[in-house]
């Protein structure tokens, strides 16, 4: 078995002159069985585009999905929109307010997660 990540960037443009573009950032974790040929992962992807027109909807777009890699060195990727329902709105919080019961003074910063660009 051979484990690995990978990390890059595709371009995306229309199929009709290619004056359209997105650019996707694509995060994969996979594990590859060697003696097989055969793998399997999972997939992160970031998709910016400035596009008005076709490509608009891809704008800002969160993707996540599954990699099967095949003996043939074919492979299928499905890929899913992210839609979390989750805010992650921006707190402090002051352990020591909170009576700690360490002497040191403590702060705990709770950040919502930076957005790749």
């Amino acid at each position: 078995m051979l484990d690995g990540t990978f990390a890059g960037k595709e371009i995306l443009t229309t199929e009709e002159d290619g004056s359209e573009s997105a650019t996707a950032t694509v995060y994969e974790i996979v594990s590859f069985d060697m003696q097989k040929g055969e793998g399997r992962g999972i997939i992160l992807a970031y998709i910016h585009t400035d596009s008005t027109a076709r490509l608009a909807p891809l704008a800002d777009m969160i993707l996540t999905g599954i990699d099967e890699l095949h003996p043939d060195e074919t492979g299928l990727f499905t890929l899913w929109e992210w839609q979390s329902r989750i805010s992650l709105p921006f707190t402090t919080i002051d352990i020591n307010e909170m009576a700690a019961t360490d002497e040191e003074e403590q702060q705990t910063t709770i950040m919502p997660a930076p957005q790749l660009e």
